[in-house]
């Protein structure tokens, strides 16, 4: 059929062979650009992406830890979660687990995020293992210096925000195109928790 089709586009001076080999070419041409599209974008969506940053807030140490470690106050700063649930009670510690849900789309993903290091009112990091995704989230908490005197600024820290996420599976080819602003959540996020924060302070009773 196709070679009656171009014998009429051609006529008699239709070469088969010569213009079944530039068709074979091509074909075989488009077969490779898709390969190495495909492969590209699973190496470029796979890629770790990481931000850091970092805000003063005027609280105790302690009322900025616990935006951080308790379940209903981290739901009221985490953009993606929609319920998170710590799996065992009592003292955390590494290795300790939170139930998580995520937004993923327009549906939602079960999640764990497994504690690494935890030092009270100092620092944490843990690890989110979704079907998605993999992140590592740090947080530090210093006190803040005037920039002009480099001395300690007195009743405001310095909270440091770290999260580098790498998205797995299938989700890589589509994170390629539209990579995952890993920017706007964490600068977004530092903003919840310094608001929460200074209204626990603010509702403290003064020394």
């Amino acid at each position: 059929m196709l070679d009656r089709l171009l014998t009429r586009l051609f006529g008699d001076g239709f070469e088969k062979d010569w213009w079944m080999g530039i068709i074979t070419q091509a074909f075989l041409l488009g077969l490779l650009l898709s390969v190495l599209a495909f492969a590209s974008a699973w190496y470029l969506g796979g890629q770790p992406v990481e931000h850091e940053g970092s805000v003063n807030i005027k609280a105790p140490p302690a009322a900025i830890f616990q935006q951080l470690v308790d379940p209903e106050n981290r739901l009221k700063w985490q953009t993606e979660a929609t319920s998170i649930a710590l799996k065992s009670n009592g003292e955390l510690q590494a290795k300790s687990e939170y139930r998580v849900k995520l937004k993923n789309g327009t549906s939602e993903v079960a999640a764990t995020d497994e504690v690494m290091q935890v030092v009270p009112d100092e620092w944490l990091s843990y690890r989110t293992t979704a079907p998605h995704l993999g992140r590592v989230t740090v947080f530090k908490l210093q006190k803040a210096l005037d920039p002009e005197t480099d001395l300690p600024i007195p009743g405001v820290i310095k909270l440091t925000y770290r999260s580098t996420e790498q998205i797995v599976d299938s989700s890589r080819i589509w994170a390629a195109f539209n990579m995952p602003d890993v920017k706007s959540r964490v600068e977004s996020e530092l903003a919840r928790i310094k608001e929460q924060a200074e209204a626990v302070a603010k509702a403290l009773p003064s020394e």
